[in-house]
């Protein structure tokens, strides 16, 4: 499932942040010790400079204690980050933070300057709550959800310290995938943009490979179940999460495997070793890479005015695996699970052109007008599906996605569609035309 959820204000949070950046001594990012990297915002290296980070791990009596010393050792390696562990259990250990950050900067201290800090980190992390204990009132909104903290503002300190906060944002394109996922699981991502089946079955993936004693401890296991599915399914029945006909309540079973998690009720459990987190990086940084080797080879067609370069096809194709919760009662794919696998399988290609971005910066969102749609054949549990999504028409008003669905690595079709979309002012509210320079942008990945 592609994860994406990049609300209006967290675009404008990152412009104001770049404003900012210049004019403070320091930066404290507050990260969730049981996910360092996945919270850890990319654009923060981008935007600080030579600006010393303290890097503060939140959370941390929810972490596995030997991953979070890897992670504090493996922070501290760059040059110009501090990294500490804290819980919000211990006022008192957030309160030293003050004295850490002056240490930091002792020339500020030693010409008795007033201390500029900027405070920041991923929704739902823990951010308001430090706030309010370094303050010692209550001056941030708090809430166990993300997206809480809306407005920036100015804190004073003790220690001469002047502290700016900011809203809590993710970047962009939640990349690569297990960073999504593992993002929803420990609540950066609000629960009403994810599908929690699909979040409850990479969790259980996870543990019956790092965690699988406190995993059979916790739902009194005999043994481990072969499949991530058949967990979800003895956990049903353990739980009475049984619908009529003996069928498991997959929804139930995940809602109590995620707040059991969350509350720390396994144990201490962290989602990313250092090793997870450094693959993670190199898949992103290849990303970005490809993008921007793309942008340049675009540029460098529009500067030399070859011909097509309104017409550069463009398709992607994404991948799914069928998994339990996908099946009817019949045992195949149910239908409406189709137009979810097309709908990620759209976002990912509006993520690898840039699109999303774009958009984003003019104020202007895609809406689904219509969707027409033939089912070919069933699809299985364990077969993996391949979904080529393809731009094939663009009118005056609306444009149109092409996609099929595939069994991979076969030419068997399982549906098909044709997505019908208009262009929105997300200010007015009304449809606009595909003129000018947008349609120029949609010409760029036009396939007949």
């Amino acid at each position: 499932m592609a994860i994406n959820w990049f609300p209006g204000h967290m675009h404008k949070a990152r412009k104001e942040i770049a404003e900012i950046m210049p004019q403070v001594d320091v930066i404290i990012e507050i990260l969730d010790a049981r996910i360092p990297f996945s919270s850890e915002n990319p654009l923060v290296p981008k935007l600080r400079g030579d600006t010393p980070v303290l890097k503060v791990l939140n959370k941390s009596d929810l972490a596995d204690p030997i991953q979070t010393a890897r992670w504090l050792e493996h922070l501290e390696q760059e040059r110009g980050i501090t990294a500490i562990a804290i819980t919000q259990h211990d006022p008192k250990g957030i309160k030293d933070l003050l004295n850490v950050i002056s240490d930091m900067v002792p020339h500020r201290v030693s010409q008795d300057k007033q201390l500029r800090a900027l405070i920041c980190g991923i929704p739902n992390v823990g951010k308001s709550t430090t706030i309010n204990i370094l303050a010692d009132r209550i001056i941030a909104k708090t809430g166990n959800e993300a997206g809480v903290t809306k407005a920036q503002q100015r804190i004073r300190l003790d220690n001469n310290i002047v502290l700016h906060d900011t809203l809590g944002f993710l970047w962009p394109k939640l990349e690569p995938q297990d960073c999504g996922y593992r993002l929803a699981i420990t609540g950066g991502i609000k629960d009403t943009v994810t599908e929690k089946e699909d979040i409850a079955y990479y969790l259980i993936e996870y543990l019956m490979e790092y965690y699988p004693q406190l995993l059979m401890d916790r739902f009194q296991f005999d043994e481990m179940p072969q499949q991530p599915i058949d967990v979800m399914d003895l956990i049903a029945k353990n739980r009475a999460c049984m619908r009529k006909g003996g069928i498991a309540d997959l929804y139930k079973v995940s809602e109590i495997v995620i707040n059991e998690y969350r509350g720390g009720v396994f144990g201490p459990i962290t989602l990313e070793t250092v090793e997870l987190g450094l693959a993670a990086k190199v898949i992103m940084e290849e990303k970005e890479a490809e993008r921007e080797a793309n942008k340049e080879k675009e540029e460098e067609l529009k500067r030399k005015n070859v011909v097509d370069v309104k017409r550069i096809p463009m398709s992607q194709i994404s991948f799914v695996t069928v998994r339990g919760y996908h099946l009817d009662v019949y045992q195949h794919v149910n239908n409406a699970r189709y137009l979810e696998f097309l709908e990620d399988a759209r976002w990912q290609y509006l993520e690898e052109t840039g699109d999303i971005e774009y958009f984003q910066s003019l104020g202007l969102a895609w809406v689904i007008v219509n969707i027409n749609i033939s089912y070919r054949t069933g699809a299985y549990m364990g077969q993996v599906l391949a979904i080529e999504t393809k731009l094939s028409k663009v009118g005056n008003k609306s444009a149109v996605f092409n996609q099929v669905i595939t069994v991979k690595g076969t030419e068997t079709v399982v549906a098909d569609a044709d997505i019908t979309f208009v262009v929105l002012d997300q200010k007015t509210g009304k449809a606009i035309p595909i003129e000018d320079d947008l349609r120029e942008r949609f010409n760029q990945h036009l396939i007949d």
